[in-house]
């Protein structure tokens, strides 16, 4: 009977000992499969590459396995529906009893499972960057590669996640071209603009100082000289003869629309679509001759959908003259604007829902505000108007659940405060042409890494 009795009672002491110990190693294998798993899903939203992914999940739950068993790690093929990305992982071991032998209780089998989750929102991000005239050079060449680290970072998402990104490029100089965006002319009203004869002869003398080293090559310059008060404007052909340039034809071509408007200063406060053709069309260039309506790639671009896209119109950015943050900004809350949407040709995502429609402006600057176009409707726009209607649009865009990024591009500190004050908390930063790439691509990641919900 005491026999009997110690046997039953060594019995439960094993019991709860070896029960104990496989509670405990259970435990620290479910930790580390619980973090594997998660860290699969992350990287494989990152990179789609389920090798790669699949070496560095085991690795990961290798490295926080603090439990002294043989784990054996399967993770599964993801499964990718339209809103998420989910992954299943199974962890097994054979746990060494070490009482329960002497009763014929060898070993317990372990079984674990984890599951993850990722999703991530419907991310809009509009991307505002200065192509002014001190914007030339190397310092536009490093934005180029800067915006392609962007790309690089901010594409590499797996399709059902990219198909969800909405990418707005919106170049500024003294405004913003808007010619490629489909429909949206029917905003431009009457092409003609107020006479200023005067000006063409001033014009003329402009270009025959800038240009004369490149007319003793060619011997011909061509001016485009825009004639104020109808639909036409004068093509002028002059030629560089005996050290003096002569008046050698005129063509008469019709206006097209450069494809800038001018600003009503009632533009910055509202919200809606104006009334068709109720905007005055800007001219290409102003008094100087420079073009202060952007060309080229340095269009104003919705929906980029693909980095190749991207890339290219990147690539084709050209400099311009002027420096119009607020315009930059306007054409930037447009693109994200559901009152916009329709005549942009973008899908309408509301403001202030963070959770679901996460909306983003990145605004790059080199300098101060500048502006020449100080006719019709833009009379008055010096510079601290500029900077008035800047942080108006700035906290317009705040208050509607936008984080505005900002980066302050080879400046002094003295010039800082525009760009620190529009910007959201831990926003502001700043580059020059040596680390601008990096700036953007940790821009990019930041972005990411703050829209991508992983859960069990």
């Amino acid at each position: 009977m005491f026999g009997l009795l110690t046997a039953v009672l060594l019995l439960a002491v094993g019991m709860a000992l070896d029960y104990t110990r496989v509670v405990s190693e259970r435990e620290r294998g479910q930790i580390a499969l619980d973090a594997a798993t998660l860290g699969y899903v992350r990287q494989y939203v990152n990179t789609q590459n389920k090798p790669t992914v699949t070496e560095f999940a085991e690795g990961l739950a290798k490295a926080n396995d603090g439990s002294n068993l043989d784990w054996t790690w399967k993770f599964q093929d993801a499964i990718v529906s339209n809103t998420e990305i989910r992954l299943t992982a199974t962890g097994t071991a054979r746990f060494q009893n070490y009482i329960l032998p002497i009763f014929g209780f060898d070993h317990v089998d372990l079984n674990i499972t984890s599951t993850a989750r990722a999703y991530i929102p419907s991310v809009s991000v509009a991307l505002v960057p200065d192509i002014s005239w001190t914007m030339r050079g190397t310092r536009l060449a490093a934005l180029q590669v800067a915006l392609k680290a962007f790309s690089s970072s901010i594409y590499q998402v797996d399709p059902i996640f990219a198909n969800k990104l909405r990418v707005h490029m919106v170049p500024y100089a003294d405004s913003v071209n808007i010619s490629l965006v489909p429909g949206v002319d029917r905003l431009a009203g009457n092409w003609e603009y107020q006479p200023w004869e005067a000006w063409k002869t001033w014009r003329v003398q402009y270009y025959l100082e800038v240009e004369a080293e490149e007319g003793k090559k060619k011997n011909v310059v061509t001016l485009n000289l825009p004639s104020y008060g109808t639909p036409t404007y004068n093509e002028k052909v002059y030629t560089y003869q005996s050290k003096k340039w002569v008046l050698s034809g005129v063509n008469y071509l019709a206006r097209e629309w450069g494809g800038c408007l001018q600003l009503k200063q009632s533009e910055i406060s509202e919200d809606g679509v104006p009334p068709d053709r109720s905007r005055k069309p800007l001219q290409y260039t102003a008094y100087n001759g420079f073009p202060h309506c952007p060309t080229g790639g340095s269009r104003m671009l919705v929906d980029i959908g693909e980095k190749s896209a991207f890339d290219a119109a990147v690539d084709d950015l050209k400099i311009g003259w002027g420096t119009s943050h607020d315009l930059g900004l306007l054409w930037a809350k447009r693109t994200l604007s559901p009152e916009w949407a329709s005549i942009l040709n973008t899908e309408s995502r509301p403001w202030n829902n963070d959770k679901e429609y996460p909306k983003y402006v990145i605004m790059l600057s080199d300098g101060q505000a500048a502006s020449a176009i100080i006719f019709g409707d833009q009379v008055g726009r010096v510079r601290e108007v500029i900077e008035d209607n800047t942080q108006q649009l700035c906290s317009d865009l705040k208050s509607k659940g936008v984080k505005v990024m900002t980066v302050a591009y080879e400046m002094e500190a003295s010039d800082f405060g525009l760009l620190k004050s529009c910007a959201s908390p831990d926003s502001f930063f700043i580059a020059s042409a040596t680390n601008v790439a990096s700036v953007f691509q940790a821009i990019a990641d930041k972005i990411k890494a703050q829209n991508l919900r992983i859960g069990s």
